[in-house]
């Protein structure tokens, strides 16, 4: 923890290229210094003449041994000690990335939280619960993430105010082996970002 990560990429025919979490807009080749404090999946957008596509980055953070990892608000389930977001979490259910129901009742009041709230920026971060591999379940967060933000644009809300991440099954909400507790994790927990990010 503490220690400083350089993230290096390259494009053709990219016009514009977007870094995220929090680094934003880079020139179309180059690297960047990042210095996580939990691990982290960076996620690189590229734009140009022939389209758009993206690209994924983890950076797994460990703590020392003999530290725990301090816990933000955005690591609280949404109404948890702390929490205060005004915006809900949603489910799914096991291996799916399809929005239920209750999960679509959820993002319509969340969309109209922002189109009251118009300089409010949101990220959506994709959970799984522990079952099977890092990767597929980065994958399948990632999934979640997005369908939640295609959810919201489709409503109103405009793209760029809404980033998205996939934590796979790190930094579960629950972390017993019952089927509740894998059901508190197949999640998109909802951030409102401080101005500015």
């Amino acid at each position: 923890m503490g220690k400083s990560v350089t993230l290096t990429w390259s494009s053709n025919n990219a016009t514009a290229l977007d870094l995220e979490p929090g680094l934003g807009k880079q020139q179309v080749e180059g690297s960047t210094t990042a210095t996580p404090q939990e691990s982290t999946t960076y996620t690189v957008s590229v734009t140009g003449p022939s389209g758009s596509g993206t690209c994924t980055a983890r950076v797994t953070v460990t703590p020392p041994v003999g530290q725990t990892p301090s816990v933000s608000e955005s690591n609280l389930p949404a109404g948890g000690a702390g929490s205060t977001s005004p915006l809900e979490d949603i489910f799914f259910d096991y291996n799916q990335a399809t929005l239920r129901p209750d999960a679509q009742q959820a993002l319509t009041q969340d969309s109209a939280y922002l189109k009251a709230h118009p300089d409010a920026k949101v990220r959506i971060e994709g959970y799984c619960d522990q079952r099977g591999s890092e990767e597929y379940n980065l994958g399948l967060g990632d999934r979640r993430a997005t369908a939640a933000k295609n959810y919201l644009v489709n409503l109103g809300a405009s793209a760029d105010r809404i980033a998205t991440i996939s934590y796979g099954k790190d930094k579960p909400f629950c972390t017993e082996t019952t089927d509740d507790c894998y059901q508190k994790n197949r999640r998109d927990h909802l951030v409102l970002l401080p101005a500015g990010e």
